[in-house]
């Protein structure tokens, strides 16, 4: 598949930053051994939010052999994940990989408790969340760069961080251990350190959350509607590879048909060592978005 080499340079592209999101999410799959059943899969993700750019690779199980195969052996950057066990495993294997964590996955089961019915407690939890969202929207209002956005929210996250532990811990305590206030309090304590360190300075780059991962993991999951399953456990990774185009393309905010129109003759012609400047960024500067076609994507 001539789209292959993309893929590749994509996963390149991304290590390089230095910073990734990493996330990952199941997708039905026909079962060859089992006629006509159907098992889970999986579809890892990987968003370099400094190069705009993400990658899909699929994987037959939810282990941490596929972020160890695509993290190399000697690699040092930011990594940004929820709370899964795998991630943690990676990082004992990757001792230059520096953790984040996602406020997103931490007030949601703050948001569930008061669905729940557990009231001002859950409440007063999602309110100093909230708090912290609000000093994103104050930095990203007034301009900062991401080096002012560091020391804007080392300043302005303290105290807000005092108050939310103490009030984890506090519900730890207080709480019964199978209510949906002590599962919050279990995330956000056993994670607390990924969870406050993109306030410190020098992180202003790093993301609050994992939300603009997410936004491009949905369309797989609303998409599904309209398939029953990936046919073969051998045709899943070409499902990766054309959802790691399209996705690039979004953040680049360039028609996907129009950039695969222009590489695809390119990538026929070229070789191993002439298939250069080839990536989605390059038809994005040859082809500056309000130049190209409507995204009809």
């Amino acid at each position: 598949m001539l789209l292959l080499t993309i893929h590749h340079q994509l996963i390149d592209l991304i290590l390089r930053s230095g910073y990734v999101s990493a996330d990952e999410t199941f997708v039905k799959l026909l079962d060859p051994d089992r006629r006509h059943k159907a098992r889970d899969a999986y579809l890892w993700t990987y968003l370099g939010p400094k190069v705009s750019a993400i990658v899909f690779q699929f994987s037959l199980t939810r282990s941490a052999e596929n972020p160890e195969r695509f993290f190399p052996v000697n690699w040092t950057g930011e990594l940004q994940c929820d709370g899964y066990s795998a991630y943690e495993s990676l990082r004992r294997v990757r001792p230059g990989i520096v953790m984040f964590g996602c406020w997103t996955h931490a007030r949601r089961r703050a948001v569930d408790a008061l669905k729940s019915g557990a009231g001002e407690s859950a409440l007063a939890l999602v309110e100093e969340i909230n708090e912290l969202y609000a000093i994103e929207t104050e930095a990203k209002e007034r301009g900062y760069t991401p080096e002012q956005r560091g020391f804007y929210r080392y300043a302005k996250c303290r105290s807000v961080f005092k108050r939310l532990k103490a009030r984890f811990e506090r519900l730890k305590q207080t709480e019964l251990p199978s209510s949906h206030l002590a599962d919050a309090a279990r995330y956000a304590l056993n994670r607390w350190p990924q969870l406050v360190r993109y306030a410190k300075p020098g992180y202003g780059h790093v993301n609050i959350d994992q939300n603009p991962i997410e936004s491009h993991i949905r369309p797989t999951k609303i998409g599904a509607r309209n398939w029953l399953h990936i046919g073969h456990p051998k045709a899943g990774w070409r499902s990766a590879v054309i959802y790691s185009i399209v996705g690039t393309c979004r953040l680049l905010k360039i028609d996907p048909l129009a950039y695969l129109t222009w590489v695809l003759p390119k990538l026929a012609a070229a070789t191993n060592k002439t298939a250069i400047g080839l990536l989605p960024h390059d038809y994005a500067r040859l082809h500056p978005p309000n130049f190209s076609k409507p995204n009809t994507s």
